[in-house]
């Protein structure tokens, strides 16, 4: 028996050593942001079903000094689409609705599009539908300010035209799951909160999850969410809790609990977990890589089922790796931090050894540096007819500034990963790639601004940028009105520049690109003219392609 003892001891103490290895090597990553003096990250690693780790780093709240862990609730943004979705599965399974109803059915305020809407095109962002997030600052309403349902709906609803024909194109949307919320209260008659409570939440035991539809309500445990300011941070502040394409509250802790029932189906059954990861398919039957609410990929090899989220000063993912039963949750309450790459690095400690071998991690290699003459080549003025975005590239200090007048969205140093590919280096990651053609119908640029959320590719073509004599901006002067708005902007000459002025915003200059063109703080001004040359009106587009087009009309 004496010798029997330490042997247990001794192995117990070997299987011990990898995990707190592991554990160190988590908190390494997680390490900048363990101080008492700033936001961080409350960090869950999820291992046949069991909660193997779980952390907090940096403070939930700076007011309070009160530090992030395990059970700390967090507004987890756009990872509360899968709550959503995992709604609307749990209806179709019970027969209650079909992905192929018209929206309309349940929500007949929406306008007759020339083709139907379909439930199934919201759950998998093929709608055409403008997102709303865009519509909103558009028409004179912060987001920031109160809003109700009805506010959302209505204004969606003035929208007659779609980006696209419904199932043609894949296009994330917060329109669209905020109108699953709204069909599931209007199936139920009950609220999305209500519904999923008492469906999943009470039944998995994520006593500390809700839809966060009433911002009075007190939440214990809360994290104030963050902005990077100068010399420290600073509160982001909003009364938004509007709920579907985001407004979940959760913790480590009950999202480990979810996870889990993703393998054993507990609540809602199998049929209804297959549902969730069955990825859809656009009309000319190529697949997506998008299910309910959940990216479906790989990363080093291996499936993933994963979704992030960005909004309220806070920045989440809940990343699962199906074949291997590991999942990440990385919870962040600090805008500027990407908690989508920071949960892959996890994985990478955990899962380390047990990639494919193809996709296994490389000893990292030093970053590619091209010659001036390979990058001399790429600077110039480009522009995108796809979105009406302009786009230059400059050289400076040896590298690649790409930037988007008028708008900071692009506004990236680029690096080099092969002399024709190169990527962003901001949280968003754009992807460039260049071609070697001549032919000026050949695009010279191909361009994935944030590929991790479902962007399109936009091409962008060799431009001449215009610089508009007094004379030629005063022919774009006027006032101009919106339907699908419900507002009209006022456009001035002064100064020598264009400004454009809505509601009570103070004027903001509108800096030209190409003939017509012109852009201003994220927004793209493509102005048409009548056949006697006098400009009538003008359409206004998003840099991401998630509003492609509202009409403003000159009035008289």
């Amino acid at each position: 028996m004496s010798t029997i003892l330490p042997l247990i001891a001794v192995s117990v103490l070997m299987l011990a050593a990898p995990v707190r290895g592991q554990q160190v090597a988590v908190d390494a990553i997680f390490s900048r942001w363990d101080r008492p003096d700033s936001p961080g990250c409350s960090v869950g690693v999820v291992r046949d079903g069991q909660l193997v780790y779980q952390h907090g780093y940096g403070m939930a709240s700076l007011d309070h000094a009160i530090p992030l862990n395990g059970k700390t609730v967090f507004y987890i943004a756009s990872t509360s689409k899968q709550f959503t979705a995992m709604s609307i599965a749990s209806l179709v399974t019970q027969g209650r609705l079909a992905l192929t109803d018209d929206i309309r059915r349940f929500v007949p305020e929406l306008p007759r599009w020339e083709q139907p809407v379909t439930v199934g095109h919201l759950v998998y962002h093929t709608s055409g539908i403008p997102d709303f997030f865009l519509l909103m600052p558009l028409a004179g309403r912060r987001l920031e300010d109160t809003a109700s349902d009805e506010d959302i709906l209505e204004i969606i609803a003035r929208q007659r035209r779609l980006n696209f024909r419904p199932g043609d194109q894949f296009q994330y949307t917060n329109s669209g799951y905020f109108l699953l919320g709204l069909i599931v209260s209007r199936v139920t008659g009950r609220s999305l909160r209500e519904f999923a409570e008492e469906t999943f939440f009470k039944p998995l035991g994520m006593a500390d999850t809700r839809f966060h539809d009433d911002r009075t309500r007190i939440v214990p445990r809360r994290a104030t969410g963050y902005v990077p300011r100068q010399g420290g941070y600073g509160i982001f502040a909003t009364l938004f809790d509007r709920v579907g394409d985001g407004g979940l509250l959760s913790t480590i802790e009950d999202l480990a609990k979810w996870d889990r029932n993703f393998y054993d189906g507990g609540v809602g059954g199998e049929a209804m977990i297959r549902l969730a990861q069955t990825p859809g398919r656009l009309n000319d039957g190529t697949t997506l890589d998008y299910g309910f609410g959940l990216f479906l990929r790989k990363f080093r090899g291996l499936p993933t089922v994963a979704h992030g989220g960005i909004y309220n000063g806070f920045r989440t993912e809940l990343l699962r790796f199906p074949t291997r039963r590991l999942s990440v949750a990385c919870l962040c309450n600090l805008y500027n931090i990407d908690a989508s790459r920071l949960a892959q690095e996890v994985a990478d400690i955990y899962l380390a050894g047990d990639y494919p071998e193809a996709a296994a991690p490389a000893t990292p290699t030093p970053a590619l540096t091209l010659a001036s003459e390979a990058l001399q080549k790429r600077i110039g003025f480009y522009y995108s007819p796809q979105n009406g975005s302009a786009l230059r590239l400059t050289l400076s200090d040896g590298r690649l500034l790409a930037s988007l007048p008028g708008s900071g969205i692009l506004n990236q140093w680029l690096a080099p990963e092969s002399e024709s590919k190169f990527r962003g280096t901001n949280s968003l990651r754009s992807e460039f790639e260049f071609t070697e053609s001549s032919d000026p119908k050949v695009a010279a640029i191909r361009v994935r601004l944030s590929p991790g959320l479902g962007q399109p590719v936009f091409d962008f073509y060799p431009a001449k940028p215009v610089e508009p004599t007094a004379d030629e901006l005063a022919g774009y002067a006027g006032s101009y009105r919106s339907e699908a708005l419900d507002i009209t902007y006022r456009i001035e000459v002064k100064d020598g520049r264009l400004l454009v002025q809505f509601r009570t915003s103070p004027p903001q200059p509108i800096l030209p690109t190409v003939r017509d063109s012109f852009s201003s703080g994220g927004r793209n001004f493509s102005f048409n003219r009548d056949p006697r040359g006098v400009v009538k009106g003008f359409v206004l587009s998003d840099p991401t392609g998630r509003l492609r087009g509202v009409d403003f009309n000159r009035a008289e």
